[in-house]
């Protein structure tokens, strides 16, 4: 038991009041989540952002996501999954699209349940959740449209026998070398526990 266990969560509402001499302070957490989490373009949410969509797809969005985790999310059969985003345009001021290529590095992993580190480097799931917001107009590119997202689904196995040693794959290496059907959201759950029983 350690001396100082995790603090259990629970989803929250949003309407929690943030306090202030023990009392409301009129301010509340969605007031905060407003401020930093509207901006859905930048890597990071856009990241995050794509974990909450397979999660839901997986149907293990009813726990809030665990930070550092080994694994992204995990199927109802215990099935590791990692989520990869990517996309052509971000927030910011761009000369062009952005060239996409997604992260696969090998690493040593943080095992929440167990509080320990594994000693080598591996990547640490079953199946790897390519995540792309293809929309091609930055006038009207909205992360929250489902419709503008493509998803491809590859075995982890897959990438471990092919390209062991690879720390990133480009989008275009990706459709050639692995040949993933591109997936619309109402297709992605079938794909996953499809990949993950390669």
């Amino acid at each position: 038991m350690a001396k100082y266990p995790r603090v259990s969560c629970t989803l929250l509402s949003g309407d929690e009041p943030i306090q202030m001499e023990g009392r409301a302070s009129g301010l509340t957490l969605l007031d905060f989540w407003r401020w930093q989490g509207s901006r859905l373009l930048d890597n990071a949410l856009r990241g995050l952002l794509a974990e909450f969509f397979v999660a839901r797809s997986l149907g293990c969005a009813d726990q809030p996501r665990l930070e550092w985790d080994s694994c992204d999310c995990r199927t109802e059969t215990g099935a590791r999954v990692e989520v990869k985003s990517a996309a052509y345009f971000q927030s910011w001021d761009q000369e062009k699209p952005a060239a996409i290529t997604f992260g696969i590095k090998s690493r040593r992993a943080w095992e929440a349940a167990t509080n320990t580190l594994s000693e080598a480097a591996s990547r640490n799931a079953d199946v790897y959740v390519f995540c792309l917001l293809s929309h091609r107009d930055k006038s009207t590119i909205n992360p929250l449209d489902l419709d503008q997202w493509d998803f491809y689904v590859v075995a982890t196995k897959r990438l471990d026998t092919e390209i062991p040693n690879q720390q990133t794959i480009t989008l275009t290496s990706l459709l050639n070398r692995f040949a993933p059907q591109r997936l619309a959201y109402k297709d992605l759950k079938q794909a996953i526990l499809a990949a993950a029983d390669e």
